[in-house]
């Protein structure tokens, strides 16, 4: 078997079958390591070659698939090299430790630690072979696995890829504001555990390979932190996940202790990294809710820091102070704007951050107030409505004086008179807009688009012809 397009330097698994029916002398199995096209195979060019056999396994008949991914899937526990290609891997009983198909966004440099007594692998620590930036070990790190004290029962496994994302801290880009840097790069972990109700405790260690930490702390004066989520889909949930903070080795290596995981009993989990100082904070939005009489609200979790803490909130204006002795809490916020956060620890550690929150008094304004009937006496009218809630849903009801006249989204109107747009979310939170429509005389501005309609990519105009010098917003 050829093997010369794998790097053998960090490893590979390699399978070779052959029918022995009829041939009389099976009984020897040859490995040549070298080049074939080279005849002279002396002693001494034997000597050269640097490939190296950690296991060698040989069975007298031809396996089936499933007999093979378990012997593959044992070695490359063992080894530290992951398969190559669309593989599960499993346990001699057949079990599946890692399923491809349920981790297809992290199926990159696949490692894993485990016991298995049929095969006799108790891997308690691994690294990848070739991409060795994560080592992940079952109790406390030792020298090497066999070593290591730590004792598990028969079947339990740790499976561990990543997604391939880039390694280089970044600001998020939806919230710009927070001094928490990110990567893209996220592994999920799968659990194999005959015993779902025992936690698995590790240590992970991050190799200075991964990313330069230690000059980056220093001069930022920010920490490496492990983020581990029991969500795990493709995008993280930063908000709900817990946080290790990591230590750093004279050789630049960060280590995480007791790191619990699964502890929801779903079989798997998410983790990254992120850099942030010994305080900070995670947040999240909730709206308004009418329907249970509730403001909007920012749901805060804390983050390192020594209890108990002091929150200072300015809003339109006004300080507020409060005393916090948990580190989840909820700030309500009744009407839209900035919330300039400031959270101070016991030891007088600070974090500072503003907030950016959207309640339904921005629906103020996004229904002009006077609307003209054009040359065939009609308008049609559309609110905009403008919601850090994407998947908000809304409900109309257009009045003219005091009688419904529409629940549709937009209203076309061909008389003149005072008219009102009530609209309500699905929070049963709601704005009521009047508004009147008016007969367009010569003295009226004049506002024209054209060409009406315009076909896409197609340049358009727009025309006005103002009594006065105006302030114009245009919204498309």
């Amino acid at each position: 078997m050829e093997y010369s397009k794998y790097d053998s330097k960090s490893g590979v698994i390699l399978e070779y079958s052959a029918n022995l029916n009829g041939v009389k002398n099976a009984t020897i199995c040859s490995l040549f390591f070298g080049d074939k096209s080279n005849n002279d195979n002396d002693s001494s060019q034997n000597q050269e070659q640097k490939t190296t056999i950690f296991e060698f396994i040989f069975y007298p008949r031809i396996l089936t698939e499933t007999e093979k991914l378990k012997v593959e899937s044992y070695l490359s526990i063992k080894y530290g090299v992951s398969l190559i290609g669309e593989k599960n891997y499993l346990s001699s009983t057949g079990t599946k430790v890692w399923n491809f198909n349920d981790n297809k966004s992290f199926n990159k440099n696949v490692t894993g630690i485990g016991k298995d007594e049929k095969t006799d692998l108790f891997q308690k620590q691994s690294l990848n072979s070739s991409h060795n930036d994560i080592h992940i070990g079952f109790g406390t790190l030792d020298s090497i696995s066999k070593l290591n004290k730590e004792n598990k029962e028969n079947e339990t496994f740790l499976v561990w890829g990543n997604n391939n994302g880039n390694v280089v801290f970044k600001k998020d880009e939806t919230d710009k504001e927070s001094p928490i840097k990110k990567i893209n790069r996220v592994w999920k972990i799968q659990k194999t555990q005959v015993n779902d109700k025992n936690e698995i405790n590790t240590f992970l260690i991050v190799n200075d390979s991964l990313f330069s930490s230690q000059a980056e702390s220093k001069k930022e004066d920010t920490n490496i932190w492990l983020a581990v989520s029991s969500n795990s889909s493709d995008v993280f949930d930063y908000v709900n996940a817990n946080y290790y903070r990591g230590e750093l080795t004279q050789e630049g290596k960060i280590i995480f202790k007791n790191i619990v995981w699964d502890k929801d009993k779903n079989g798997s989990d998410t983790f990254t990294f992120i850099k942030a100082p010994d305080l900070f904070m995670n947040y999240e939005l909730v709206e308004q809710n009418c329907n249970l009489s509730q403001s909007g609200r920012i749901k805060v979790k804390v983050e390192g820091g020594v209890l108990p803490f002091v929150l200072n909130i300015q809003h339109n204006g006004v300080v507020t102070t409060l005393d916090k002795n948990s580190r989840e809490f909820e700030i309500e916020t009744p009407t839209s704007g900035n919330y300039d956060l400031t959270l101070i620890d016991n030891k007088k550690q600070s974090f500072s951050q503003i907030i950016k929150t959207n309640s339904l008094d921005s629906f103020e304004g996004l229904l002009a107030s006077e609307w003209f009937l054009n040359e065939d006496s009609e308008v049609e009218i559309m609110p905009n409505i403008n919601s850090t809630n994407t998947n908000a849903t809304y409900s109309y009801q257009w009045k003219q004086d005091e009688e419904i006249i529409s629940n549709e989204r937009t209203l076309k109107v061909n008389q003149q008179g005072n008219y009102s747009l009530r609209i309500k979310n699905d929070k049963g939170c709601e704005k009521t807009l009047p508004f009147t429509v008016l007969k367009k005389t010569s003295n009226h501005n004049d506002v024209t688009v054209y060409p009406n309609p315009a076909k896409a990519n197609e340049d358009f105009k727009i025309k006005f012809n103002l009594e006065k010098p105006s302030s114009v917003d245009i919204q498309i």
